[in-house]
Parts: structure tokens; sequence; C-alpha cells
């Protein structure tokens, strides 16, 4: 549609769009939605967590994850100009990670998250009205330095919850994760 209906000059929105990768410790979920099979009306099933892992944990979840529940720091790993990105450049990419470790947990999975930025100039002649209705409407969206300065909407764990969320990929092992250990991998 952008190369078809924008007019030269015109204006995309977002701007730009970032997505970041980290891992996760969420031992609660896990027992959760397995931790039954140990115990199923006094009988003891888990035999079946296997199967039962692969049915509950082998598609990506949508939910959300919160700050402490992060076990590395998150690393950007696909910046996109909307305006200038070429469709092809979407269909096929990858990008190679590195992950630290950031508190003693086991690592359940990895978590993505995503960021749109919108460019942002405050109205010269704006009333103190203005622009207390300007921070109620934009209260998802911060102004970040850097990359344009513009108003970003992040669906990280660290920002207020949105109906995005992040989207989890378990590992079929849970590794233990001690300070400073390191993450790597490709996708």
């Amino acid at each position: 549609a952008r190369d078809r209906w924008l007019k030269h000059g015109g204006i995309m929105l977002p701007t730009e769009a970032r997505l970041y990768i980290g891992a996760f410790t969420w031992p609660q979920y896990i027992k959760d939605n397995l931790g039954f099979w140990c115990n199923v009306y006094g009988k003891d099933f888990s035999s079946l967590l296997p199967l039962a892992y692969k049915a509950h944990m082998n598609e990506p979840v949508v939910d959300e994850i919160n700050p402490q529940q992060e076990a590395t720091n998150s690393k950007l790993i696909l910046k996109i100009d909307i305006l200038r990105v070429k469709k092809g450049e979407l269909k096929r990419w990858s990008a190679k990670f590195e992950l630290e470790a950031i508190l003693c947990a086991h690592a359940h999975g990895l978590f993505a998250w995503f960021e749109v930025e919108f460019p942002y100039d405050s109205p010269k002649n704006a009333t103190e009205a203005d622009k207390q209705l300007e921070d109620k409407s934009l209260k998802n969206l911060e102004r970040k330095e850097g990359n344009m300065g513009g108003l970003v909407l992040s669906t990280g764990p660290n920002e207020e919850s949105t109906h995005w969320a992040q989207t989890l990929f378990f590992f079929d092992n849970f590794p233990h994760l001690s300070q400073d250990d390191r993450i790597l991998g490709e996708i």
C-alpha cells in the first residue's frame, strides 16, 4: 500500500519499528500448566509430562511477563525504517544475538517484544489544557531520547501493558543461569 498510494514526501506512521529478544524465567507458569500431571486425583501421571509439555509449550504463547521475570538483558534484533523498507527485506531475515544473565534462575524461554516510533513536534502555541489532554491521551507513548526523538509505543515488560503483550518461546530444557552467563543464538 505504501509503494502504491503514498505520495512523494508523504508521511508514514509509525516511522520506525524495532524488535527485541530476551530470556525469561517463569516457574509458576510451568507449575500451573504442567504441575498438575504429578497429582491427578491422587494419581501420578508424571510419565505424561513430555507429551503435556509438547501440547502446551510447543507453540509461541502471547502473554505478559513482568520485569522481575527477565532473566537476561534484551537485545535489538531487527530495526525497520518503515518509509524505506522493501517488501522482500521482511520476508527473510535473520539476526544473531548474545544475551547476558542478570539474575540466577532457570531460563524457561525467549520472549520477543516491539517498539514503534512516531515523529513528534510539540505545538508551539499549545495551551496548558492542550498539554494536559496530550499527556492523558499519550500515556502508553513515551518520549525517548535518541533514535528519531519521537513518541515510542513499546510492548516491553518494563512499560505499561498493552494488548500486544510479549510473545514467549519456551525452551525444551530449562538451563540454569548464573549472573553474567551468556545465551548465544540466531533467529
